[in-house]
């Protein structure tokens, strides 16, 4: 071959080889540019949040139910029929007001008669007692050997027949006007002891024992018995029906027949129960915010005014908790007692203190050994493990975000109180998990992109060795 023509091909092929070098470089340099921009390492933008001032209110919520305290159990002041009922269960009633009337049955007349009865018993005992005092007045003044103390015993007997006398007297008069017997024999007694003639009071005692008389003095016909509100209020409950039997509230062997429970609608009261985690943050007058479900536009407000000292366990649940009470501030007519609502109670607050938003803030778990030694035992080593709850925030730096420790105080519901950590200015990342998320997506691409060129560079070591070869 030629000369020229050897050196003409010598020329294009080293021409070749620069243009597939060049190309080569070409296709390295938009692959890594292509790395570069998939691998995020062009900062991200995220939402800041720049820190300052501003008031904290920690809140606890808990669930309650409304009540009426002192609430009023009325009865019947004699046993008998229910003849009539005036009021229902929510309805209003003054002080005096008739609710119920009851017709006394025959036992209601057997006790009135024997409370008479024993006004007359104690009124013989005491004529009795003062002929006994007067006879033996005598006989000391007649005859100078009877004793003294005889005389004083009897005088100390008179006193404490007159007692008796005026004590079943009274009973009388309180039980006639229960019934509503007017000018009965207790106030025709009375009007005789103030004559002061004995003979018109046995007259008037023997007229009112006595049923068979011609005249009929002595015949008393129970009127019905209207039952009265002891005072003003509204019916929480009704115990009675019409017809119905009931027994006396006065009676020595029954409690009683509950006929109707009034309350004061402005004596209402909450009650809740607080678990004991929490029960330490309550204090005597602490403010409190209710909000009824049916009511959502009403926004009554209130005040604990009492805290058990002692806890137990709600039916049903195995935590122990307090019990609460929360006097309202106002009487809220449309809070009718047993309604159901939710309390927020001010725990504490605080002023212009540095903030930060919860969703900012996140915690760390992480756990630490200690390893003590105790003093004189060379041995013994223990290790403890402790874990540590600590919170940290991302910083914005320029174009990068920064890890950093922080500690907190009080809460609400959007913001946290900052103790130590971080200064007024500063800018927080605003949503930390978005932040957090987004650096593990980064992690694993960077993962996988190392991965495969490992795996590229093992290949082309083969076939670099297999071309050795």
């Amino acid at each position: 071959m030629p000369a020229k023509r050897r050196k003409k091909h010598r020329w294009l092929k080293r021409i070749l080889i620069i243009l597939a070098v060049v190309i080569g470089l070409l296709l390295v340099g938009y692959v890594g540019h292509t790395h570069f921009v998939v691998s995020g390492d062009e900062p991200d933008e995220f939402d800041v949040y720049k820190l300052g001032t501003g008031d904290i209110t920690s809140r606890l919520t808990e669930t309650g139910e409304t009540y009426l305290e002192g609430t009023i159990e009325v009865m019947s002041k004699v046993s008998g029929t229910v003849t009539e009922t005036t009021v229902d269960e929510g309805d209003s009633v003054e002080k005096g007001q008739v609710v119920a009337v009851v017709e006394p049955d025959n036992t209601e007349l057997l006790r009135l008669y024997g409370r008479r009865a024993q006004v007359a018993n104690a009124y013989i005992q005491m004529v009795q007692a003062k002929d006994d005092l007067q006879h033996q007045r005598r006989l000391f003044e007649k005859v100078q050997g009877t004793s003294r103390d005889i005389v004083l015993r009897k005088e100390r007997g008179l006193s404490t027949a007159r007692t008796n006398f005026r004590l079943a007297l009274m009973e009388l008069h309180i039980l006639e006007k229960d019934m509503e017997i007017e000018a009965g024999m207790a106030m025709r007694v009375m009007a005789a002891l103030k004559s002061g003639s004995e003979k018109e009071i046995r007259k008037t005692i023997d007229d009112s024992l006595d049923i068979s008389a011609s005249d009929g003095k002595g015949f008393v016909r129970l009127a019905d018995v209207r039952v009265l509100a002891p005072s003003a209020g509204v019916v929480i409950s009704k115990g009675v029906e019409m017809g119905e039997m009931v027994i006396s509230g006065t009676s020595a062997l029954s409690r009683g027949t509950v006929l109707f429970r009034i309350g004061d609608l402005d004596s209402m009261f909450i009650s809740c129960r607080v678990s004991e985690v929490d029960a330490g943050k309550l204090e005597i007058g602490q403010r409190v915010s209710v909000t009824f479900e049916a009511f959502l536009d009403e926004q009554p407000t209130g005040k604990i005014v009492w805290i058990s000292p002692i806890g137990s366990k709600a039916q049903g649940s195995s935590i122990i908790s307090f019990p609460v009470k929360i006097k309202l501030d106002e009487a809220y007519r449309f809070a009718k007692p047993g309604m159901s609502c939710d309390i927020d109670i001010v725990t504490s607050e605080k002023k212009d203190v540095l903030r930060a938003l919860l969703e900012s803030v996140a915690i760390e778990e992480q756990d630490e050994e200690e390893e003590g030694e105790e003093e004189g035992d060379e041995e013994a080593v223990e290790e403890e493990h402790e874990t540590r709850r600590g919170k940290y925030v991302y910083v914005k730096k320029g174009e990068t975000y920064e890890k950093r420790q922080i500690e907190i105080g009080e809460e609400d519901e959007k913001h946290c109180e900052v103790t130590s950590g971080l200064e007024e200015g500063e800018e927080i990342v605003t949503d930390i998990d978005e932040y957090e998320e987004a650096q593990e997506e980064k992690e694993k691409e960077a993962d996988e992109d190392k991965k495969e060129k490992d795996k590229k560079g093992k290949s082309s070591k083969r076939r670099r060795r297999r071309r050795l070869r």
